[in-house]
């Protein structure tokens, strides 16, 4: 008998995409001198919850705070330094531990860039489960059936 398959999107249910990407906000907002709270209220608008691409966020908070900095070089900034504010919740590893020890097989499915693959390594997920797939490097998209 084939063992049971469990798939889990990753971010803010693997990872907590919110609060990392507040934590990387505020960062973003202390090196450039900025009113952190301020910052936030900008980013999280732009961001409407993950929907806005990184180039709509940063063009518009570009503009906001009247940076000098290409987008593309914000976006390349953020792509780079991201991963390292995404926690691993210690209840979501004892979850994924105890389904391993019943025998269960783990996935990722996600949409998004090659950007996710290092959330999952740099968090210790890559441990935790069997298999990950990414849209952006996969080239199909949630919630294409391949």
């Amino acid at each position: 008998m084939p063992s049971p398959l469990v798939l889990f999107d990753l971010d803010n249910t693997l990872l907590d995409r919110v609060g990392a990407y507040r934590r990387g906000v505020q960062r973003f907002a202390a090196d450039r001198g900025l009113d952190a709270d301020a910052a936030l209220a900008w980013f999280v608008d732009a961001d409407r919850d993950g929907d806005a691409t990184r180039e709509e966020v940063f063009g518009l908070v570009r503009v906001r705070v009247d940076l000098a900095d290409p987008v593309e070089d914000l976006v390349a900034a953020y792509r780079a330094d991201a991963p390292r504010y995404f926690r691993l919740d210690e209840e979501v590893g004892r979850v994924l531990s105890a389904l391993r020890r019943e025998g269960w097989r783990i996935g990722i499915v996600t949409n998004g860039e090659a950007m996710q693959e290092a959330k999952i390594r740099r968090t210790g997920l890559a441990k935790l489960v069997d298999a990950w797939v990414v849209s952006g490097v996969a080239g199909v998209a949630k919630p294409d059936v391949r």
